[in-house]
């Protein structure tokens, strides 16, 4: 008898393991997946530098405008020394805040897809208690239309963040992306910040933080 339950565990753990393993890989592959789609989008700006041309400034603007774009071209654009091609009206904490968030909601595991309508409700300070001093971080609230999943959901609340609340900040994308896809309007804006605030502490984000500005 026992060792019929001690199979049936062993069996239950394996197929436990599977599953974990998989979800794993269909992480990676969507996230390989996503950057190969990226760089098809980026390369007639890209290519072109590789191969000695100067940076055209209209395709440059036209794909800066694209949240979805945005930082990562501004990233290709700084390797490849030309960070200086890049809009100026673009290169804020606001547009790479932005551009941060509308990015992550669209990969595979999240929303799948950039929000149909997205609006900036506010940016909230908030109190780090170290040598960072005060965090601003940047509260959204979005929908999706039809056929997406969260179609129903209607208004939702997300925030990403944090970044150093000085004049001038350093220029860097968020390390902290967070929505549950709660509705906007079920707590206050303090309350949606300080629950995005919360889990970058539990996950030493703020550590994160300062290797990014070092």
């Amino acid at each position: 008898m026992l060792k019929i339950v001690l199979i049936i565990v062993a069996v239950i753990i394996g197929l436990a393991v599977l599953i974990f393993a998989g979800l794993i890989l269909n992480l990676i592959m969507a996230t390989k997946r996503k950057q190969r789609e990226t760089d098809l989008l980026l390369s007639p700006v890209i290519d072109p530098i590789k191969e000695g041309n100067p940076p055209d400034p209209q395709q440059i603007k036209i794909m800066a405008a694209s949240p979805l774009l945005r930082n990562v071209l501004y990233d290709a654009l700084d390797e490849l020394g030309h960070a200086d091609a890049f809009p100026a009206e673009y290169r804020t904490i606001k547009a790479f805040a932005e551009s941060a968030f509308v990015t992550w909601l669209a990969h595979p595991n999240e929303l799948q897809q950039a929000p149909d309508a997205l609006e900036l409700i506010d940016i909230i300070k908030i109190d780090s208690g170290t040598d960072l001093g005060r965090l601003a971080y940047f509260l959204y609230r979005f929908r999706t239309n039809e056929p997406n999943f969260a179609a129903d959901y209607g208004w939702m609340a997300g925030a990403c963040g944090p970044f150093l609340d000085r004049p001038n900040p350093p220029l860097y994308a968020p390390v902290a992306l967070y929505s549950n896809l709660d509705p906007f309007d079920e707590k206050s804006p303090e309350e949606h910040v300080q629950q995005v605030h919360q889990s970058a502490l539990e996950h030493n984000v703020l550590d994160k933080l300062r290797e990014e500005i070092a």
